[in-house]
């Protein structure tokens, strides 16, 4: 399984209770989602460093990458641009074993000092085997 199919399942599995999805476009790499009280965009790259910061400024954001080293390594270089947009979040992913960590950067931000960072991120890494 891709990459954008994994994204595709987890957003409709988050939904099977709330049943709030109404309507689901999967693009080439994104997926735009309308729920009843919402919208959210999930942009999908196996390379965070591929991701256009600018996207993640504002709204419902999503990005779903893969669980490497060099993109955690990436959020952490960059992360004072990832801190910005309360509602944002970061799904790293191993499709093949249908295994994944989450992070709100801005929460995060907010509850983790600086100092703490790298080592925390590097925690959340390792609970999920890395993709190669």
């Amino acid at each position: 399984m891709n990459l954008l199919e994994w994204a595709v399942l987890y957003i409709k599995n988050k939904d099977l209770l709330s049943k709030k999805l109404v309507n689901l476009e999967v693009r080439e790499k994104s997926v735009v989602c309308e729920f009843k009280d919402y919208k959210m965009s999930c942009f999908v790259e196996q390379d965070l460093a591929d991701i256009n910061l600018d996207k993640i400024r504002k709204g419902n954001i999503i990005v779903v990458c893969l669980n490497k080293k060099a993109n955690v390594k990436f959020l952490a270089e960059n992360w004072s641009k990832f801190i910005l947009n309360p509602l944002f979040k970061i799904i790293f992913s191993n499709p093949v074993i249908n295994d994944k960590w989450i992070i709100c950067p801005y929460t995060h931000d907010k509850i983790t000092e600086e100092a703490a960072l790298k080592p925390g991120l590097i925690s959340l890494f390792g609970s999920v085997e890395p993709v190669s």
